[in-house]
């Protein structure tokens, strides 16, 4: 199996951004699903996220991968952030 992405150093990863395709760039590490969701869930008392295949891994706010190079990360950012100003907007009221 060939290896997708390759570690340069702790905060540096070097791969191919899994939807622009683009080879030989730095990823980002990316939430597996969106900050939204996990916010959401964290709101209620006594709630963990935890690696389905390491049950004693423990996440802050979910889990996180090195998937998309920052323009594709930015451009999921925009699309989150809309969601959440019209989220609030409408559960609010």
């Amino acid at each position: 199996m060939k290896e997708r992405f390759r570690v340069m150093s702790k905060k540096k990863t070097v791969g191919k951004c899994a939807l622009c395709k683009k080879k030989n760039i730095e990823l980002r590490n990316s939430h597996i699903v969106p900050r939204l969701v996990y916010q959401r869930i964290k709101s209620h008392p006594n709630t963990r996220f935890r690696n389905i295949f390491s049950i004693k891994d423990i996440y802050q706010d979910g889990e996180k991968k090195p998937m998309l190079c920052a323009e594709c990360e930015k451009f999921f950012n925009n699309y989150e952030t809309t969601y959440i100003l019209y989220f609030q907007l409408f559960t609010m009221n």
